[in-house]
Formats: structure tokens, C-alpha cells, sequence
């Protein structure tokens, strides 16, 4: 796994954990800063997919 692999996947599960916490606490905007990790991290592996798959 390399280091962006890695900093992509930390920060989905980052944004999850956030955007759980902030549903719990009835905070909205925690909710809404960990839903915009968790999708930026989930772009970053997609994109690291996508990458991966057109080296060969």
C-alpha cells in the first residue's frame, strides 16, 4: 500500500467517524465537515484505483 493509499483510506474512516459523532451530538456541521472527508477520501482511492489499473 503506498503513503497516499494509506492518507486516502485514513481519512474516509477520519470522515466516518466524524459525520457518526456529529449525528450523535446533533452537531450539523461536524456532520457535514466529516461527510466532506469521507467523500474526498473516497474520490482519492478511486482515483488511486483507476490509476493503478492503467499501469499495466
Amino acid at each position: 500500500m503506498t503513503n497516499a493509499m494509506f492518507t486516502h483510506r485514513y481519512k474516509a474512516g477520519k470522515g466516518m467517524i466524524t459525520r457518526l459523532f456529529g449525528r450523535f451530538t446533533g452537531n450539523s456541521r461536524m456532520e457535514t465537515e466529516g461527510r466532506a472527508d469521507q467523500v474526498s477520501g473516497d474520490l482519492g482511492q478511486a482515483g488511486g484505483k483507476v490509476k493503478k489499473a492503467f499501469e499495466h
